[in-house]
């Protein structure tokens, strides 16, 4: 994302936690998801 950010936006440092929280919530998603698809 700091990348991207050529304003430097104060709202940068928050904006990455929100969206590395957002990952984790994915990964953690994905993973029940397969787990209870592959279940036996």
């Amino acid at each position: 994302m700091g990348l991207r950010d050529i304003f430097g936006a104060r709202s940068a440092p928050a904006a990455e936690r929100r969206l590395k929280d957002c990952e984790a919530k994915l990964d953690d998603y994905t993973e029940r998801v397969f787990n209870a698809l592959h279940a036996t």
